[in-house]
C-alpha cells in the first residue's frame, strides 16, 4: 500500500514539474519579447501626394524611456518596393559605440576622391567605410538614400553580405544625376544593418550623412530626422510620380541584447479623379465643373470634392493642381 501512494505521489510530483516548466516555457518568450518595445506613429492615416510625411516614435527597455536608441525604418510602397531605409535614433548617439560602424561617409569621385559639386547629366559617387571591431563576423545590409533639397528621397541603392572580425570595408555606391534632380544641396543618408527590416533585421550603428551641391555652389540645411526627449522624428515628402495606396512602415530595434519589431500603415492619395493613370487637364475640368458646389447642389459631384470637407471649391483646385503632371508607373 505504502508502495503505490509512493508511485502516486511521484506521479503527481512529475505531472506537477512537467505542468510549471510548461507555463514558464510559454512566459518566457512572452516576458522576453516585452524587455524591448517600439512604439511608431503617424501624423496622419491619409496624405495627399505634396503633404509632409511626419513619422515618429520611441523605445521603452523593461518600462524605461531609451534615450540613446536607434530604430531602422524601411518603408515599402504599393509595388513592394523600397522607397526610404533610414536609421533614426532617440536621443544623441556615437558611432563609436557600435562594433560595427561607418567611420567615413563623404561624397566623392569613383574612385573614392572627396568631391562636392557634381553637374547633372553625371554621376554622383558616395564613399563609404564600414569597420566591424568585434571578434565575430555579422551579416551586413548596406544601403544608401539620395534626398533633393526639398526632403524628397530620389533613389536607394544596396548590398549584402558579412564583415568579418577587424575588417574595414571600402563602399563606392554610384548614381546617376537625372537632369530633372533640383539644383541645390542634396543629401544622402548611409545605414549599416543585419539585413533589412521587413525581414527583422536591425541596426549596426546611426546613420551617416552627407551632404554634396547639384549643379550651383549655393549651400542649403537639410533636416529629414531628429529627436527630442526620447523620440525619434522622420519627415519627408513624396516623389513626385509615387503610386497611391498604402505604404508599410517596417520598424526594428535593438537595445542591451533585446531586439523588438513593430509595423505602420499609411495612405498615399493622388487626384487622379477619372483614373486614367494620370492627372491633367481633365481633373481639372471635373472639379471646375462642380465648382461652388456642397453637398445636395444640383452640379455636386463627390469625386471633386478632393478634401473631403463637403464643398468643392479653391481647395480641391490647389490638390490637383499641386500634382498636375503625375503618372502612374
Amino acid at each position: 500500500m505504502l508502495e503505490h501512494d509512493r508511485e502516486k505521489n511521484l506521479t503527481a510530483l512529475a505531472f506537477a514539474f512537467f505542468l510549471s516548466v510548461t507555463l514558464i516555457g510559454s512566459l518566457i518568450p512572452k516576458a522576453y519579447s516585452q524587455f524591448l518595445i517600439i512604439s511608431i506613429y503617424s501624423s496622419k492615416q491619409e496624405y495627399y501626394l505634396n503633404d509632409e510625411i511626419k513619422l515618429y516614435g520611441n523605445l521603452t527597455h523593461l518600462g524605461q524611456s531609451v534615450y540613446d536608441g536607434i530604430v531602422a525604418l524601411q518603408i515599402i510602397s504599393p509595388e513592394n518596393k523600397t522607397l526610404t531605409i533610414r536609421v533614426a535614433s532617440t536621443g544623441p548617439v556615437s558611432q563609436e559605440n557600435y562594433p560595427v560602424r561607418i567611420t567615413q561617409f563623404y561624397p566623392s569621385d569613383s574612385l573614392g576622391n572627396p568631391k562636392t559639386t557634381f553637374n547633372k547629366g553625371t554621376f554622383l559617387y558616395l564613399t563609404a567605410y564600414v569597420v566591424n571591431n568585434d571578434l565575430i563576423r555579422h551579416s551586413l545590409y548596406f544601403a544608401v538614400n539620395i534626398y533633393d533639397k526639398y526632403g524628397k528621397p530620389w533613389d536607394v541603392s544596396s548590398s549584402t553580405g558579412g564583415i568579418e572580425p577587424g575588417e574595414t570595408k571600402f563602399i563606392v555606391t554610384g548614381y546617376p544625376i537625372s537632369w530633372e534632380f533640383p539644383s541645390g544641396t542634396a543629401v544622402a543618408y548611409a545605414v549599416a544593418l543585419t539585413d533589412e527590416p521587413k525581414n527583422n533585421g536591425v541596426p549596426h550603428c546611426p546613420e551617416a550623412k552627407a551632404t554634396f551641391q547639384i549643379a550651383t555652389s549655393e549651400i542649403s540645411t537639410i533636416t529629414t530626422s531628429t529627436y527630442k526627449d526620447g523620440y525619434f522624428y522622420l519627415n519627408f515628402s513624396m516623389p513626385t510620380n509615387s503610386p497611391s495606396g498604402n505604404y508599410t512602415v517596417h520598424a526594428t530595434s535593438i537595445y542591451q541584447y533585446s531586439t523588438t519589431t513593430t509595423q505602420l500603415n499609411f495612405k498615399i492619395r493622388v487626384p487622379d479623379l477619372n483614373n486614367d493613370g494620370t492627372v491633367d487637364i481633365y481633373d481639372l475640368i471635373i472639379v471646375s465643373a462642380a465648382y461652388g458646389s456642397s453637398e445636395g447642389s444640383q452640379n455636386w459631384n463627390p469625386i471633386a470634392d478632393i478634401n473631403g470637407d463637403k464643398t468643392i471649391d479653391i481647395y480641391d483646385l490647389i490638390l490637383v493642381a499641386s500634382s498636375f503632371g503625375w503618372k502612374s508607373t
